[in-house]
């Protein structure tokens, strides 16, 4: 089990600029980043964006308290799916306090459980800003 985050939620939200997460496989990309004031998904070669609002942002950092960032790239991953194309290889990056954290690559389906509602609240964050995408899981 990972600790709580060594920074205080105060500290976390000041360090914090930006969560993505990325999914991919071959001949499709999608770039989901979320910043205080932004909200932005790129698929292939087409940008989206809105403003982020203020409660999507405080429930991405309540998400991410529980994750000590250091240990980001040291969470458990399964790729068992995207190996054959079956599901989006996908990976979570933090950019916090000038500095990177990327966890491992797992698949888009089965995200380790530390990593479970980072995403859920990412995806959530997102819905609706691709027209086509507005009714997809």
């Amino acid at each position: 089990m990972f600790l709580a985050a060594a920074c205080s939620s105060t500290n976390l939200s000041d360090s914090v600029e930006s969560v993505t997460l990325s999914e991919h496989t071959r001949g499709y990309r999608k770039v989901i980043t979320v910043t205080q004031k932004q909200t932005q998904v790129t698929i292939n070669d087409k940008v989206y964006s809105r403003q982020t609002q203020p409660q999507q942002w405080k429930q991405l950092l309540e998400s991410l308290r529980p994750i000590r960032l250091a240990d980001l790239p040291s969470i458990k991953t399964r790729t068992e799916r995207s190996a054959v194309d079956a599901a989006y290889i996908s990976q979570v990056t933090v950019l916090a306090a000038e500095k990177t954290y990327e966890s491992n690559f797992f698949d888009h389906t089965t995200p380790p459980k530390e990593l479970a509602d980072v995403v859920k609240t990412i995806n959530a964050t997102a819905q609706g800003i691709v027209p086509e995408e507005s009714t997809r899981n």
